[in-house]
């Protein structure tokens, strides 16, 4: 396999297989510099997440992911089934009043979601709906126990 450069692409070449069939080429765009350096300085807001058994996990969240993508990036126990597509409600949470009441008003999809979701609550949402913003600096939110 050879491996070069091209005008800031990456492309593989394999070689030809024992039976003289040849592997398809693969390409790949490497993340240009400046996209690389706003991650790294991406602006962030601490979030605490309240495991089902009550274990506070505060983390460092990045202003516009949901809080889905923040649970999955830190290791928190939040599932996601149908990876944000607001297709399940696995990633269920509950927010305190204050933070709910300002938060954008919910799809009726979400709403239908919800329906399905263990230990409903008045101030229910789905994590992969809400994104964070940076009046979310010190939130709690709760991970209902779904019987993990």
């Amino acid at each position: 396999m050879t491996l070069f450069p091209r005008s800031q692409q990456l492309f593989l070449r394999h070689s030809p297989m024992p039976d003289g069939m040849l592997q398809r080429a693969y390409q790949s765009t490497p993340l240009a510099a400046s996209s690389a350096e706003e991650v790294m300085d991406a602006e962030t807001v601490p979030i605490t997440f309240i495991d089902p058994l009550g274990k506070e996990i505060e983390v460092q969240a990045a202003i516009g992911k949901n809080l889905l993508e923040i649970a999955h990036e830190h290791n928190i126990e939040l599932e996601g089934a149908c990876g944000g597509e607001l297709a399940c409600a696995t990633c269920h949470l509950i927010f305190e009043k204050e933070v709910y009441d300002s938060l954008p008003e919910k799809l009726d999809e979400e709403d239908d979601m919800l329906d399905l979701a263990f230990e409903l609550t008045d101030t229910s949402r789905l994590g992969c709906q809400i994104k964070v913003r940076e009046d979310h600096s010190g939130m709690k939110v709760r991970i209902p126990d779904d019987g993990y």
